[in-house]
């Protein structure tokens, strides 16, 4: 399958030219939060993207991401590694690969919007199989396909046949099995507006470490397109079947269990669709596969979020440089008027549709509400409900400051120059059974402007948090 090319298959190269084209989709082993999609401009019509929103590598390492390729390398010999990739903008066009044996580089350039060959490194490499691996560094990036060709020849326009199936990791990767992925899509939530990002912010924040990975939003109604991606390592076909384990809140639209057949060195996809109800609970929701072939049984899963819906009022004025804790009408008025004085306007609160309210990962994104501006501030009201008193974690992540009040009492803020992901607090909080109040307000500077809330479990038995759908809300005269 490897061919040392001489004609015209790659535009002509020189004779002796020695090149080698897989695809990016089958990869050996990949992880969150690289994920396998279908797109129609690319050689076999799908392609490994992180999607814009899934944060960039530099949030955390734990959901960073990779994806191993094990292949052969017919000659010794100095090579170049291109990648054809697709670049949103200024703060999604590069991802790090990591060549054998070699050292791990940047990939990038300043072509936006289009599918175009991109190069990579140059290594040395021994006659043999190899593996590369490609790591996230920014999301809202895609990769179609992988070339190695001889060094100083340069890639033709287009799409490339591929000439190698990529084999059997080796080395400390080892695995030689069913290697899976899982891509979850909300159908009707669209992904950030396209758009350049100003990168010169600030890297010097006090937001909190703890790692942030990338979960799916899962709203009432809503369905969710649940891909399990199969790739099998081996020289044989594998036979069995694929099970979801149901959530309750979490409506499965069919059989919960598949069949599936995966030939070998392919890449096979099992699809399956569920659509939240109102009664799933805020927060952090596991997905788990299980998947027997023969006696082994192997695991995969996603992370559904259900997010907070909101009201909202605004966008007020926020002089530039200002902080957060300049304050506007639903702070100093009360958040229970009915309309508020905004510059030479009248705000009151208004409520969204759902699809254009939130990204597919649960961030609420204000530029869709109020337009791309600069220097404003809006507050978003909801209100929730506990079952049971106890103890659980308040999670808020924002761009680019934030703030949140719960029955009137402040309790986490985030206001570092960074984005949502790197922009973070996490607040130990008691919550009584009953009802309670919650608003938020976020400022924007420029760029993004989005936030994040949600109800994390602590050690022990955490409350139900369950959101109060809009139109049951009561916000009557002022306490």
């Amino acid at each position: 399958m490897l061919a040392v090319l001489m004609g015209t298959a790659l535009g002509a190269p020189r004779t002796g030219t020695v090149a080698v084209c897989f695809e990016a989709e089958l990869a050996n082993r990949l992880e969150p939060v690289m994920e396998i999609h279908e797109e129609g401009r690319c050689s076999g019509g799908r392609a490994v993207v992180i999607r814009q929103g899934a944060g960039a590598g530099q949030s955390s390492t734990g959901a960073n991401g990779t994806a191993l390729y094990s292949v052969p390398i017919p000659a010794s010999g100095r090579y170049d590694v291109w990648l054809r990739a697709r670049w949103l903008d200024e703060c999604s066009n590069s991802i790090l690969l990591l060549p054998p044996g070699g050292t791990l580089c940047t990939v990038t350039d300043h072509t936006f919007g289009n599918w175009h060959w991109v190069r990579g490194c140059a290594p040395h490499l021994e006659a043999g199989n190899h593996t590369f691996m490609l790591r996230n560094r920014e999301d809202g990036v895609a990769v179609d396909q992988f070339l190695i060709l001889s060094a100083g020849q340069k890639p033709p326009r287009g799409v490339v046949r591929p000439n190698v199936v990529p084999g059997n990791p080796s080395g400390p990767q080892k695995h030689n099995s069913l290697a899976l992925a899982v891509t979850a899509v909300p159908r009707k939530l669209p992904g950030k507006p396209p758009r350049r990002y100003d990168v010169r912010h600030s890297l010097g924040g006090t937001g909190d470490g703890a790692a942030y990975p990338a979960m799916v939003c899962a709203l009432p109604g809503v369905a969710i397109d649940l891909d399990l991606w199969l790739r099998n390592n081996t020289s044989t076909p594998a036979h069995g079947a694929v099970r979801l384990r149901q959530i309750a809140g979490l409506r499965l639209k069919k059989s919960e269990s598949q069949d599936v057949t995966a030939a070998e060195h392919s890449l096979s996809q099992v699809s399956f669709t569920v659509v939240p109800e109102e009664e799933l609970p805020i927060g952090e929701h596991p997905v788990r596969f299980h998947i027997r072939t023969g006696r082994k049984l192997r695991r995969a899963g996603t992370r559904l979020i259900r997010p907070l819906e909101w009201q909202f009022a605004g966008p007020f004025d926020h002089p530039a440089k200002s902080t957060i804790d300049v304050a506007h009408p639903p702070e100093t008025d009360g958040v229970r008027r009915k309309t508020y004085t905004a510059g030479k306007k009248t705000v009151g609160w208004k409520t969204y549709p759902r699809h254009k309210t939130y990204s597919p990962f649960g961030f609420v994104d204000l530029v869709r509400l109020f337009g791309d501006v600069r220097w404003k501030a809006c507050y978003a009201r909801t209100q929730i409900t506990v079952r049971e008193s106890g103890d659980c974690q308040l999670v808020l992540m924002g761009d680019d400051m934030v703030r949140v009040w719960i029955d009137g009492v402040r309790t986490a803020t985030a206001d570092a120059a960074l984005p949502a992901t790197l922009n973070r607090r996490m607040a130990r909080i008691t919550l009584t059974a009953g009802k309670h109040d919650v608003l938020l307000k976020s400022c924007q500077a420029r760029n993004y402007w989005e936030f994040f809330v949600t109800f994390a479990p602590l050690a022990g038995r955490p409350p139900a948090v369950f959101g109060v759908p809009l139109a049951n809300q009561d916000w009557g005269s002022p306490k």
